[in-house]
This record gives C-alpha cells, structure tokens and sequence, in this order.
C-alpha cells in the first residue's frame, strides 16, 4: 500500500508540473502544500510564504514509503515548501519562511513535544515525543531536507520535484541520514562514528530552543522580524532550562538516537553543553554530566 500510494503521489505531482511548465521549483512546492491538509494552509503559512495557500484537497495526504521509510507525505511537503528557496534574488528573503520553517521541520516537532509535555497535555515525555516527533515525522522532515537540498543545489531549470523525490526514494536511508547529520547539524563521521557528538547535540537543542522562544513571541503577540531577536530569547530560555537534565536535553538526545539508530552508527558518549549556545568547557564548567547515546532504541 505504501509503495502504491507513493506511485499516485508522484503521478499527481507530475501532473501539476505538467500544468506549471515555467514555474519554479518554490512555486510548485507552494502549490503542493494545497492537496495536503487543511492546518498546512492558513494564513500564517499564507503570510509567511508570500501567497495565498487556500486548501484544494487531501490528495497528498498519504502515507507513501521514501528509501524504505514511512514518511507522511502531508508533513514532507509541508516541510520541503520551507525547505525549497526563492529563485534567484529574491532567495535573499529567506526570514519570509521562518515561521513554517519551524513548524514543519524537525526542531519544530521536537520543540512542539516540549511545549505539549509542558502543558500536561501527555502523562508522560516519551508520550510526547512518540505523538508530535514519531519516527514518520522526523523521517518526513530529512526527507524534505536532503530533496530540498538537492532541488535549491540544481542547475536544470525548471527542477522536476518528482525526478528529485524519485531519485531520493533509490539511495539507502542511512545514507540521506549521515548526510543529514553533516549538512544539517555539522556532525563528523569518521569510522561509522559521529566524533563531535557534543557540538551536533548543541546545534540541535539551539534549533529547538530557538522554535520554543518563536512560539513564546508570538504568543505574546510580537512580531519577531529579526533572526537575532529570536536567538538572544532562545538563548534565555535554554540558559533557564532547569540544568543538563530537563526536556530541552531528553529532545535533543532523542533525536541523536534517531540519527544514530537510523544513521547505523555506533553509540557514542560525550557531556553535553550545560547551554548550547555557550559552547565551552572550562575544566568541565560549561559542560554537565557524561550522557550514553546508544545506536539502538525501542520502535515508536
């Protein structure tokens, strides 16, 4: 069914190409997110993209198999929307997708666990991580990374997203994942092991914190137009997170699991910056304690 439903998807996505000879690749990433599902296109994504998003229909809205993984494909070309950049110029507006950049990626899933947990909305943690960060989520969200990558990287105009999904779906999923892990978050693999484990944690508990001060902001109703406005708050609320044992850390370990796991690379130990964005370790100061990440971990 998996592997059907993804056939369907690439014809319907095909189709919509075919209607759209001259559009960019960010237009028909737009266009998708209509079949997709309705809290995909309201008018904060209508703001934050530059263009109406009115819901046409669920027909993307499948669950399809991408590299011999579940992904959602709903969530996949939500993300990818804020993935694929602007052509030429006008790429330089880049802060114009910031708000469905955090909620539809993986820092915003991870981070949406945490507000969720917080809010006593699960009886436990791990609950909260399977609900809004399952292994489909995050395996949707790389998914949209690396074509997002491959579609803003391509010199063939107009970019074919069903040519690029397709090729995705022929390469191994550990190697997307060890991609992933290097372009994404900076990590170093030497030996089928990640040897800056500690710095790749810090880069995503940042991304996470930065998603939890974006939410707080908007809650209070203020617009965060600037970058660093959100990171000087991020940096706040990662600074008050309760030390190195506390849900912004069990997020970001988590998600180290995940890449390990999937990535097939070996477990690792290291002692995780006390606040990310305050990188170092001054005879064990700015550090807390030792962490085990192992490669293997239980099925969501």
């Amino acid at each position: 069914m998996l592997e059907e439903n993804r056939e369907r998807a690439l014809q319907f996505i095909a189709g919509i190409e075919a209607e759209m000879l001259d559009a960019s690749a960010y237009q028909i990433a737009n266009e998708l997110r209509r079949y997709t599902r309705k809290s995909y296109n309201n008018l904060q994504f209508a703001i934050a993209t530059l263009s109406p998003q009115d819901y046409r229909g669920n027909q993307l809205d499948l669950a399809v198999d991408l590299s011999s993984e579940e992904i959602d494909l709903a969530h996949f070309i939500a993300s990818l929307s804020d993935r694929v950049a602007l052509p030429g110029l006008a790429a330089a507006v880049d802060f114009a997708t910031a708000w469905t950049a955090k909620h539809s990626s993986w820092s915003g899933d991870l981070g949406q666990a945490i507000d969720d947990w917080r809010k006593d909305k699960f009886t436990s943690f791990q609950e909260a991580l399977n609900a809004d960060a399952s292994y489909v989520d995050l395996a949707s969200n790389i998914a949209a990374f690396q074509v997002g990558e491959i579609l803003n990287r391509s010199d063939d105009r107009p970019v074919s997203i069903a040519k690029v999904i397709r090729d995705y779906h022929r390469i191994r999923y550990p190697e997307h994942v060890r991609d992933f892990i290097r372009d994404e978050l900076g990590g170093a693999i030497e030996l089928n092991t990640l040897s800056n484990p500690q710095k790749v944690e810090a880069k995503i508990r940042r991304s996470i914190a930065i998603f939890l001060a974006f939410l707080d902001m908007q809650r209070l109703g203020k617009s965060p137009d600037k970058p660093e406005v959100i990171e000087r708050a991020a940096k706040t609320l990662a600074a008050n997170s309760g030390g190195s044992q506390n849900d912004l850390l069990s997020s970001s370990l988590y998600f180290l699991k995940y890449l390990l796991h999937k990535g097939e690379l070996n477990g690792v130990c290291f002692k995780p910056y006390k606040n990310p964005f305050w990188m170092f370790d001054f005879a064990g100061w700015g550090t807390g304690e030792p962490v085990r990440v192992d490669r293997v971990v239980p099925s969501a």
